[in-house]
């Protein structure tokens, strides 16, 4: 039986996108350092060899926990957080709610656009719980948010590992412009951000069918 490629391949992006190798790595040299350090000072405080032994054993025992901790937890500007990992295939959940003034949320997934509206804030992430939901390895759990403040829609980064986006650049707290392109992640997929004055746009609506007539 030949081995699944693609699930090999994700396995290997999920080790690393959880730094499972890093924290493996500096964990194997701090316990070596550790117990070398152990092993030549603690006989000269008069500590028994066999508490010398048990020190250094526990020190290497250790590292799976370490390693549990690491595929686990997510360490972001926010926090610890349980990381829920990803799934196979990326999702969104489409709502809808109506209001006088909202935002038009777009998200790109394989070449389709699916749509939803907002007229309250909203959060995007990796996460479940999130109302946009991006399964990309390189979004954190709670990765930004929407919310509006003073009448003004804003953009907050909410402490994310790489960043938030807005046309380009990077930002961390910034009201949206009428069209916004918001990118959580180098190579995922694109998210466009329109607000809309719904009574403006039926005005436009209604002088275009008078125009018409």
């Amino acid at each position: 039986m030949k081995p699944d490629i693609t699930k090999i391949s994700r396995a290997a992006g999920e080790i690393k996108r959880r730094n499972v190798f890093r924290v493996g790595s500096v964990y194997l040299i701090t316990a070596a350092t550790l117990a070398a350090l152990a092993a030549d000072l603690l006989p000269t405080f008069g500590i028994p060899e066999w508490a010398v032994r048990f020190t250094v054993i526990s020190l290497f025992l250790g590292f799976p926990i370490a390693l549990l901790l690491a595929w686990f937890f997510e360490l972001n500007a926010s926090g610890v957080n349980l990381d829920p990992g990803i799934s196979a295939e990326q999702s969104t959940v489409t709502m809808f709610a109506d209001g006088r003034t909202h935002l038009s949320v777009a998200v790109e997934k394989n070449g389709r656009w699916e749509t939803r509206g907002f007229n309250n804030s909203f959060t995007l992430g990796r996460s479940p719980g999130t109302d946009i939901r991006i399964d990309n390895p390189s979004v954190s759990r709670r990765h930004a948010r929407v919310f509006c403040e003073n009448g003004t829609w804003m953009l907050e980064d909410l402490g994310s590992r790489n960043g938030t986006r807005l046309n380009g650049e990077m930002v961390s707290q910034v009201s949206l412009p009428e069209y916004a392109e918001v990118s959580l992640a180098e190579g995922g997929p694109r998210i466009v951000i329109r607000n809309y004055d719904i009574d403006m746009d039926r005005t436009r609506l209604a002088g275009a069918a008078s125009s018409e007539n």
